[in-house]
């Protein structure tokens, strides 16, 4: 007889199995990786914007407070924008808080800059 036997097939298949579920993780890992690092290179790049609209907008106009908005983006995301004046110089301070949720958990990025009423330095 020709072929395979029952228990021939049945070790070859349970090694390519021991073979493929480690490669199938490893993939996993990268896409969840992968898409992670998607999600920061969004929001720095929301920072970015956020940034150099403040730095463009006429100092009167950026208001004291704070706001919150969404960040369609990035999954649940919002920006926070908060405005305070220094109070030892004329200038206000601005943080900037990024807030989503990725695959391994919710993640955040601060950023804060200094507004002056004599626009930025060259």
């Amino acid at each position: 007889m020709k072929g395979f036997t029952l228990v021939e097939v049945v070790v070859a298949v349970t090694l390519i199995g021991l073979v493929l579920l480690p490669l199938g993780r490893l993939y996993n890992t990268i896409a969840t990786q992968m898409a992670a690092r998607q999600q920061r290179i969004t929001a720095l790049q929301t920072l970015e914007n956020q940034e150099a609209m403040l730095r463009h907008t006429p100092y009167a106009s950026v208001a004291e407070g704070v706001v919150t908005l969404p960040v369609p983006a990035l999954p649940s995301g919002t920006e926070t924008v908060t405005v305070t004046p220094l109070t030892d110089v004329t200038a206000k301070s601005v943080a900037i808080t990024l807030n989503w949720q990725s695959g391994d958990g919710p993640r955040h990025l601060d950023h804060q800059l200094i507004l002056s009423p004599f626009g930025p330095e060259p």
